[in-house]
């Protein structure tokens, strides 16, 4: 099951984004949502993880059992998210015949991306993982890309919009029968012709970023290919999946620490 929900005005990021604090939700908020979605023949013995998306303008809202992807809801919004994300999350819940009850973990993107975006987020999965005292995992951005972009033989690239003429990138290898990639390009912010100087061989190129700088990216490198137009994006059903890993292993983030990746200009190179 994936729907698709389009909201419009979008508004501009501020480059001093405002601290979001967790999102508070009251007993009776989650009871009331929980008496609406409420399934008696529900019983969910193992892992189910709920994914939150919001790093760049394409996000969503996944939710992951340990052996399938239950659904996903994929929101098209301003980098803002000004809509709460319960809405979503209720539709997916209802519709899949789960309740917020059945959650054993939460996993939410922690950038690098829009920083009111990832924010907003962040605090929907501090709030409800306190409303619901469960574990939570945050996931890059840019690996939730690279998985997303699948296995080959490629230099996998995730780009996505920094803005003020900078991309948020690195570059990760698939090794033989890997289940995660590698990263061999540490993550960095930095002009989009830089980034270009420094990769190697044929690569695979994918995030907001990668559409936007598509004319320069394919002048630079004229045998780069780019995910197909279902994977270009992020989604929340890698970061769910990778926060799931995480927290079945027990690697849980302590919510009082977990905060946004802020990425400064680095040196990070491809390994000679």
């Amino acid at each position: 099951m994936k729907t698709e929900r389009q909201t419009t005005s979008p508004t501009a990021v501020s480059a001093a984004p405002p601290h979001f604090p967790p999102i508070q939700h009251s007993k009776q908020e989650v009871e009331g949502l929980e008496s609406k979605i409420q399934n008696p023949k529900s019983k969910i013995q193992d892992s189910l993880v709920l994914g939150i998306e919001t790093s760049t303008f394409c996000g969503g809202v996944a939710l992951l059992a340990e052996d399938r992807l239950l659904g996903s809801i994929t929101i098209n919004a301003s980098p803002t998210y000004s809509a709460p994300l319960l809405a979503p999350i209720e539709t997916l819940l209802r519709e899949t015949g789960r309740r917020l009850g059945d959650l054993t973990g939460l996993a939410v993107s922690i950038g690098p991306g829009s920083f009111t975006g990832v924010r907003i987020g962040l605090a929907e999965a501090k709030g409800l993982a306190a409303a619901l005292k469960i574990p939570m995992a945050g996931v890059s951005t840019l690996e939730a890309l690279a998985v997303r972009a699948g296995r080959g033989s490629r230099l996998v690239c995730p780009v996505v919009d920094a803005r003020r003429s900078e991309v948020f990138v690195a570059a990760y290898r698939w090794g033989s029968g890997a289940e995660l990639p590698t990263r061999v390009m540490a993550e960095g912010v930095m002009p989009i012709g830089e980034f270009l100087r420094r990769l190697r061989g044929r690569c695979l190129f994918l995030g907001d970023g990668a559409l936007r700088y598509r004319s320069p990216i394919e002048t630079a490198m004229p045998d780069a290919v780019f995910a197909p137009p279902h994977r270009m994006l992020p989604s929340a059903e890698e970061i769910a999946w990778l926060g799931l890993r995480r927290l079945v292993r027990g690697e849980s983030d302590d919510p009082a620490l977990l905060e946004p990746v802020y990425l400064r200009a680095s040196d990070a190179r491809l390994p000679s």
